[in-house]
Formats: C-alpha cells, structure tokens, sequence
C-alpha cells in the first residue's frame, strides 16, 4: 500500500522537479513484472556461486587436515575457480612453509591463525587475512560427519 502511494506521489509531481526525481519515478513505478519482487523474498535465498564453490571444496577437502599434495590440489582448485588471486599466493607459500616448519600440528586453520597474528609486510599480511577467511570459510562449509 505505501508503495501505490509513493508511486502515485512520483507520477504527480511536476516535469520541472529535477531530473533525479524523474529518475527516482521511473525506478518506483512497478511493472508488471513479479520476478523481481520475488527475487527479494526470503523464500527465494539463492547462494552466491562463491558460496556454491566453496561448499563443493569443502565436501572433497578438508582444510583442518592438509598435507603438501592435498595443499598444492587445492591451491590449483582454488585458482581455477577463481576463489583466489595471484597476490594471494605469497600466503599460499607462507601456509606452506609453516606446514613444513610445524612440528606437533597440520591444522592449515590454526596455521593461518599464527600466521595472521605476526608481524608481516602489508601486502602479505593481508594476502594471509584474504587465504584466512577463505580456509575458515571452507572449514565452516565442512559437511558434519554423519551419525551412524
């Protein structure tokens, strides 16, 4: 209902208000299309289709358990679906080295944790915060092991 009223405000003001607000009518003025105001449902959630790569990685890796041939997999996984840029690869290298450093544990996870936490130079700093998100992204993404 205050949407017709808004419309119907908009179509009756004047041509010589200025043009952004003709702008702003053409906007309001509903067509007769519905599959837009479907789209902005919350019935009708449609996953990113970064959300849907991440998922899909998630399900054939486990980013908690990593060794060198399962990290370099996913490296190539993750620069072909474009999940991450070149720039981001010095943390890629960074994550590896830490692997190869560790002792007691493999978790990439808690490795990226480490690592976002010492002093770096920016640039792979921030390459390390970008590679964080994304592996705890796919660690959320994780199917949970089903109860037999």
């Amino acid at each position: 209902m205050l949407l017709n009223a808004l419309t119907s405000y908009l179509q009756h003001q004047s041509a010589s208000i200025t043009r952004e607000s003709d702008t702003t009518s053409a906007v309001t003025q509903p067509s007769g299309d519905t599959s837009l105001t479907s789209r902005n449902t919350p019935d009708s959630y449609q996953p990113s289709t970064r959300a849907i790569l991440i998922s899909a990685l998630a399900s054939d890796i486990n980013v908690n358990e990593l060794d060198d041939t399962t990290l370099n997999h996913l490296q190539d996984s993750l620069q072909q679906f474009g999940l991450i840029s070149p720039r981001d690869l010095s943390g890629m290298s960074l994550l590896r080295q830490a692997m190869q450093g560790a002792e007691t544990t493999t978790n990439s996870v808690e490795l990226l944790d480490h690592l976002a936490a010492q002093e770096q130079p920016y640039q792979q700093q921030q390459a390390v915060k970008r590679l964080q998100a994304l592996f705890h992204n796919l660690a959320s993404a994780q199917p949970s092991p089903q109860a037999a």
